[in-house]
């Protein structure tokens, strides 16, 4: 043994050693005094982890003639545990992070009405975890707000819940942090809270989501929002939305359609916020004034490679970069009365010899005489509001959409004016 390690067990051996953390046990929990005045104390840990069956966290519980009230669940308290249910009652005011982290066999959960927040990793990793309960009194769901996909730093609340599918999150919240359901596969639709402003980084970041109603109180899509949620056929971009995050929607390949009103007041989009999805067509915000890169990245803008036609934005910042090039776009619908000049790039040469530039009416000889739309070898007018009039008996299986961009059931439709197929039509 040498020097060093001789050394490193000598200090060893003179530390106290910490038998646990907590003060006392009872039945089979180790607790932690959180006040003597009060009588209250803490469930610091669940002690034969190898058990399974119900287990019912004690409102009261007994030591040394004392009465003591169990206000809380420590960090990891259950972590690991093999139980099939945990009740928790309703005196518990907090629930620790980890609380349940890799509790196998769980399999649904009711929290406690008096809670107001659920933390970090609390049910990472429960498998077997179907349903959850969560209170009216909810405010904040804590999760990792820098999400790693390496598995460094602290898990969503839900991540890799696999078996998850039925949850309702309540009015009331306004916080929902970052891979809150990551890699919960089964979970194929949720009802988002108007409370809510925000959809944080990997949110639903690989998750089995197939719908998503996105209230109009949502301002910022994160990061990776969406990432990866190859089930998900379709989105309604609502008007609050003014930011979406790098790669929101990359990897959706069943992503066929994004509703985005004209009067969306979004102004910038983050790198491949559609790649590796199945769009074919995109209105693109009209108020839109950036396109972020990625630094590594030598294309400007990674879009959907089934990209076919882009009704563009008015404020062109990016074009000069050439982010359109890497798309044979057959259709490019400008809405801009006020065009400026472009760089030669800024397009592919097959959609400048083969695509067809639309441009407002009165417009084509403005267009034609400016550097970089001139090059387009077919240039028309038309006009934006074009309205198709179709009756109810010639319709196909396309999704129809009132306009406010909410979507609506055919089955159950008066006549009226709505959107199909990115165009306004009337049905009889």
């Amino acid at each position: 043994m040498n020097v060093i390690m001789k050394k490193l067990l000598l200090i060893l051996l003179l530390l106290p050693l910490e038998l646990h953390a907590y003060d006392f046990e009872f039945e089979g929990c180790g607790y932690k005094v959180l006040s003597m005045t009060e009588r209250t104390v803490e469930l610091e840990s669940y002690l034969d982890r190898e058990l399974t069956g119900d287990f019912i966290v004690p409102e009261n519980i007994m030591y040394a003639d004392m009465e003591f009230k169990v206000t809380k669940i420590g960090k990891g308290a259950f972590r690991y545990s093999k139980l099939n249910s945990i009740t928790v009652l309703n005196g518990i005011s907090e629930i620790g992070p980890y609380a349940f982290e890799g509790c196998k066999n769980l399999s649904e959960f009711i929290w406690p009405e008096s809670a107001e927040t659920i933390n970090e990793s609390t049910f990472y990793d429960c498998i077997n975890l179907k349903s959850v309960i969560l209170p009216s009194t909810l405010k904040a769901i804590k999760g990792n707000i820098f999400f790693n996909v390496s598995g460094i730093g602290s898990k969503g609340a839900f991540e890799h819940c696999i078996s998850l599918h039925d949850i309702k999150l309540p009015e009331g919240l306004q916080e929902l942090d970052g891979s809150t359901f990551a890699y919960c596969g089964s979970l194929k639709s949720i009802d988002l809270p108007h409370s809510l402003r925000e959809i944080s980084t990997a949110t639903f970041y690989s998750s089995g989501l197939n719908s998503i109603d996105i209230p109009d109180s949502i301002i910022s899509i994160g990061n990776k929002a969406f990432y990866d949620c190859s089930g998900l056929t379709s989105a309604t971009i609502p008007n609050s939305v003014r930011e979406i995050g790098d790669e929101a929607f990359s990897g959706c390949s069943s992503l066929v359609e994004v509703i985005i009103p004209d009067s969306s007041e979004i102004t910038k989009f983050g790198y491949r916020v559609f790649d590796g999805t199945a769009i074919a067509h995109i209105n693109m915000p009209i108020n839109l004034l950036a396109i972020e890169k990625a630094w590594y990245d030598s294309d400007y803008w990674t879009f959907s490679s089934k990209l076919k036609s882009i009704s563009l934005p008015n404020v062109i910042n990016t074009m000069n970069n050439g982010c359109y090039r890497n798309y044979e776009l057959e259709k490019v619908y400008s809405r801009n009365r006020n065009p400026e000049a472009i760089s030669e790039n800024a397009f592919h040469i097959n959609t400048l010899l083969n695509g067809v530039l639309y441009v407002p009416e009165g417009m084509d000889d403005i267009y034609k005489s400016l550097d970089g739309w001139k090059l387009f070898r077919n240039i028309q007018e038309y006009s934006p509001t074009d309205i198709d009039i179709i009756s109810n008996d010639t319709q196909d299986s396309s999704i129809l959409y009132d306009l406010s961009g909410k979507r609506v059931s055919e089955n159950y439709v008066s006549p009226g004016l709505y959107i199909k197929n990115k165009r306004k039509i009337i049905l009889k």
